[in-house]
């Protein structure tokens, strides 16, 4: 969406008008994976079939509560999507990145754990969370995600921004 687009979609958004694909405000505050910086690619290696959890950090941005309103993939190939979760980070611990499911050591394990539905989760200013998605290849080919799409609220506006991640699922991903 165009600059000029987004600023329309703002005012007609913050008149309380909806306008076909402009139901959302694109960006808005929030820290989303690598933050529209040089896209990144997670390649798990798994086979057909074999779940894997991947995970990508969502960042409250500080003065400013955010409630996720939903989280979901954009353009999967060849992949099933069977959760979408998120779960508190503390301030340094990192991200999941990429794990088996189940997770195999304790800090995974523990982030899964406390993982808790997308719809209506709160993160305060300056708090982390990260959004687990587990997948599963569907054919020998590889499969992927071309990125996460979360709509918020943050002050009062509904905002829409997609994570720079790209995500690989393969057998292997040493090419």
């Amino acid at each position: 969406m165009r600059s000029s687009q987004a600023a329309a979609c703002l005012v007609l958004v913050l008149s309380g008008i909806t306008v076909a694909g402009c139901t959302a405000v694109p960006g808005g505050p929030v820290h989303w994976g690598s933050d529209g910086r040089d896209a990144d690619t997670l390649c798990s290696t798994v086979g057909v079939a074999t779940p894997m959890l991947v995970a990508d950090v969502l960042e409250a941005p500080p003065g400013e509560q955010i409630e996720v309103i939903d989280i979901e993939p954009v353009n999967p190939q060849r992949i099933e999507v069977s959760e979408i979760a998120i779960a508190p980070l503390d301030a340094d611990s990192a991200s999941i990145g990429n794990s088996p499911i189940p997770p195999e050591d304790d800090l995974t394990s523990s982030i899964w754990n406390a993982r808790r539905p997308v719809a209506g989760y709160e993160l305060a200013p300056g708090d982390r969370a990260d959004v687990l998605v587990v997948a599963e290849r569907t054919t020998d080919d590889p499969g992927s995600i071309e990125n996460l799409r979360i709509r918020y609220r943050a002050g009062g506006i509904v905002y829409e921004k997609a994570a720079s991640t790209f995500y690989l699922f393969a057998e292997d991903c040493a090419d």
